[in-house]
C-alpha cells in the first residue's frame, strides 16, 4: 500500500493552436510545485491494492479527496485492516449513481490524469447513459445482461423501436442535458464501444468480485 498523497487541479500554461483557439494546459495533479510550498494546497488521496480479479489481474482502488492527511491515513489504515482480516473494503452495495461521479473526480485529479476533452466525454457518458440506465443498481448486482440491455437501448435512441423502461430513462436524460435537448441522431456502434471502454474502466477500479462490463464482448449491437 502506498502512502497518502496530495493532488490538485492546477494546470500548465495553456497554448494557442493553429486554428487560433486557446487550449488548456496539462493538469498537474500530484506534480504541482505549489504542493511543496503550500501545505493547504490540494487534497489528499490514497491508493491501495485490492484482491486480484479474474485471471489474477492486479487491481488498485483509490479513495478521496480528503481535506486532511490524517483523514487519508486513517482511511488507509482501515482499508489495510479490513484486507488483513479478510473482510476487505467492498463497493458491492454502492449504487452506480453514487460511485461514478467520485470515480470521475478521482480520474480528473488523481494519479491518472485526463485531458479536459477526455474528462468531458466521460462526464457525458456517465450523465446521459450509465447513470440513467443503471443508476438504481448496486455495483455488486450489475450483470452482463444488464450491460447488454443498456447498450441495446442506447442503439435504439431516436428510433422509437420500443418503450422499455431503460430507453425511457435514457431519453429523459438527453432531454435535460445542460438544459437543452441534444442531438437526436442514433448512436453508432463505434461510439457505444468507446463508452463501453469507460464503463469497463470504472468498474475495474471498483472493489467488486468481477467486472460485468469486462465480460461483454461487443460485435454488432442490435
Amino acid at each position: 500500500m502506498n502512502r497518502p498523497y496530495r493532488s490538485c487541479n492546477c494546470r500548465e500554461p495553456g497554448t494557442t493552436g493553429p486554428d487560433g483557439k486557446r487550449r488548456p494546459g496539462k493538469l498537474l495533479g500530484s506534480k504541482c510545485p505549489k504542493l511543496k510550498t503550500d501545505s493547504a494546497h490540494g487534497k489528499w488521496w490514497i491508493r491501495f491494492e485490492v484482491p486480484a480479479g479474474e485471471g489474477g489481474t492486479r487491481r488498485w482502488r483509490r479513495l478521496g479527496p480528503f481535506d486532511r492527511k490524517k483523514q487519508a491515513e486513517d482511511a488507509l489504515t482501515e482499508a489495510h485492516a479490513e484486507r488483513k482480516s479478510g473482510a476487505r473494503t467492498s463497493d458491492r452495495d454502492t449504487l452506480l449513481r453514487d460511485y461514478l461521479p467520485g470515480w470521475l473526480e478521482w480520474k480528473r485529479a488523481g494519479l491518472d490524469l485526463l485531458k479536459p476533452s477526455t474528462a468531458a466525454s466521460y462526464a457525458e457518458a456517465i450523465a446521459l447513459y450509465f447513470v440513467p440506465g443503471l443508476d438504481h443498481m448496486k455495483l455488486g448486482r450489475i450483470s452482463e445482461s444488464d450491460v447488454r440491455a443498456l447498450y441495446s437501448a442506447m442503439k435504439k435512441i431516436s428510433r422509437k423501436e420500443d418503450d422499455s423502461e431503460v430507453l425511457g430513462r435514457l431519453l429523459a436524460a438527453r432531454s435535460t442535458w445542460h438544459g437543452k435537448r441534444i442531438s437526436t441522431r442514433p448512436l453508432t456502434d463505434a461510439r457505444i464501444r468507446r463508452m463501453h471502454a469507460v464503463l469497463r474502466a470504472a468498474l475495474n477500479d471498483a472493489s467488486i468480485p468481477a467486472n460485468p462490463a469486462a465480460q461483454v464482448k461487443l460485435g454488432k449491437i442490435h
